[in-house]
């Protein structure tokens, strides 16, 4: 990510505008995830240019550097796809595949066919046992599915399995 410094400058300016109109209570948990990130992948940079510029720099710092660099690109990359692709079928598909994943590795992640692509409705399978894991209880409008953050998407497929997920 050749631009990771100004995106980190531009999410912890975006921290401070809100914080200084009193909206700092109102900043997501994924907002605040990836400020998180940002101001440790900031840090690990001012240190590494700061120890470069002497000469000093030790192979644990620079490994530090870009791995807090790749950490907050990748938060980045989720929470900009995230928004600008709110609505967008296949990009919400993806997204509760790789929920349903971490929560259950392995597992095979099912849409159903029927519905048109503004609705989700999905089921969570076992391939290894041929067990169903979970099933969604009715049709979630892709909208409905976006304004939710992953830990409630989470919650929400724990209920659906009854604690299989």
């Amino acid at each position: 990510m050749e631009n990771a410094d100004g995106l980190a400058q531009d999410v912890v300016n975006a921290w401070g505008v809100n914080v200084s109109a009193g909206n700092a209570s109102d900043l997501t948990p994924e907002f605040k995830r990836l400020l998180d990130k940002a101001c440790r992948y900031r840090t690990a940079k001012s240190i590494a240019d700061n120890h470069r510029e002497f000469n000093v720099l030790t192979d644990a710092e620079e490994t530090e550097l870009q791995t807090t660099r790749l950490e907050f690109a990748e938060e980045y990359k989720v929470f900009h796809e995230r928004r600008t692709q709110k609505d967008n079928y296949r990009f919400q598909q993806a997204r509760l595949k790789r929920l349903a994943n971490e929560l259950s590795p392995g597992c095979a992640v099912h849409f159903d066919p029927d519905r048109p692509p503004t609705w989700v409705r999905m089921r969570v399978d076992d391939p290894s046992t041929g067990t169903i894991l979970m099933v969604s209880s009715g049709h979630s409008h892709v909208s409905e599915i976006a304004d939710k953050s992953d830990d409630e998407i989470r919650q929400l497929m724990r209920v659906w399995s009854g604690g299989r997920l």
